[in-house]
């Protein structure tokens, strides 16, 4: 599973591994695509804490923009005041074992994570990534998933 770096304002360099944010393994695309709306709809509620749901609209549709610039499927992804579906991107790849989702994903949350730094300051996104992973953690707990560790 892929993994993101960030800079945080004192310096740190702050390395996310997606796997451990998600907790839970993701063998195939659906499964994968599935997982990566479970940790996008955790990054839109933790984010619209600080920013309201009207300015992560904007967030990610800049993020979308940016990230079409190589990965044209991610214009499929789909988002309102409640949240992120990827029910189209998903039935698109449903095919393509061999898209590089992951790669797309991390480039999406890498982004997206950049920018909200500067909106937020990189100590307000470091709580916001703190909340994603407990929620998510506890969200696989609730499933009877253990979080994966590894």
């Amino acid at each position: 599973m892929p993994a993101f770096l960030w800079k945080s304002s004192c310096g740190t360099i702050v390395m996310i591994n997606l796997a451990l944010l998600g907790g839970m393994k993701v063998p195939g695309v659906l499964e994968k695509i599935a997982h990566y709306e479970q940790l996008l709809n955790g990054i839109w509620s933790s984010s619209t804490k600080y920013l309201g749901a009207f300015s992560v609209k904007l967030l990610v549709e800049r993020v979308v923009f940016d990230v079409a610039a190589e990965y044209r499927e991610i214009e499929l992804l789909k988002w309102d005041e409640e949240g992120i579906s990827c029910q189209e991107l998903a039935e698109a790849l449903r095919d393509r074992p061999d898209f590089p989702i992951d790669d797309m994903f991390t480039q999406f949350i890498t982004k997206y994570v950049e920018i909200l730094a500067k909106l937020v300051g990189s100590e307000k996104a470091e709580k916001i990534l703190e909340k994603i992973k407990g929620e998510l953690g506890k969200g696989a707990q609730d499933h009877g998933e253990a979080p994966d560790r590894h």
